[in-house]
């Protein structure tokens, strides 16, 4: 919804402008404030009754075999949470980094996240780190 509020908005003060050119510069004045008004209304409302969708990086160090993916995916899965992207990194023969972007609801604390995947059989360690 984004690109459609950014449309509107250049849609408006298009209006308002041609409202400036026409010599109309009461309605122009009347027009930005309300604009402006009913935007910073919007925002807050938006705020407290929203739920944010956050990015996140889930970094996770496992003994390298077969299954343990599906395994950290089954946890999430149930957890709400959905993966947009995976990196898998080797660190020596025996355990690997894997990379995941996760991206959800997040009503549950990365806390209690971080605590579903270190019960994972062989998880080594486990970290998020936020992106806005």
């Amino acid at each position: 919804m984004k690109g459609l509020t950014t449309a509107a908005g250049i849609w408006t003060v298009a209006c308002i402008g041609l409202a400036v050119g026409s010599g109309l510069y009461m309605e122009a004045i009347m027009a930005t404030l309300f604009v402006f008004l009913a935007l910073r209304g919007v925002k807050k409302f938006e705020r407290k009754t929203s739920y944010e969708k956050k990015c996140k990086q889930l970094k996770v160090v496992i003994k390298d075999s077969p299954g343990k993916l599906g395994e950290i995916g089954g946890v999430l899965g149930q957890l709400g949470i959905q993966i947009n992207g995976v990196e898998m990194h080797p660190i020596n023969e025996e355990y690997v980094e894997i990379d995941l972007m996760i991206k959800g609801l997040f009503t549950v604390k990365n806390e209690a996240v971080l605590e579903k995947i270190i019960s994972i059989k062989e998880v080594k360690e486990a970290n998020i780190l936020n992106y806005e």
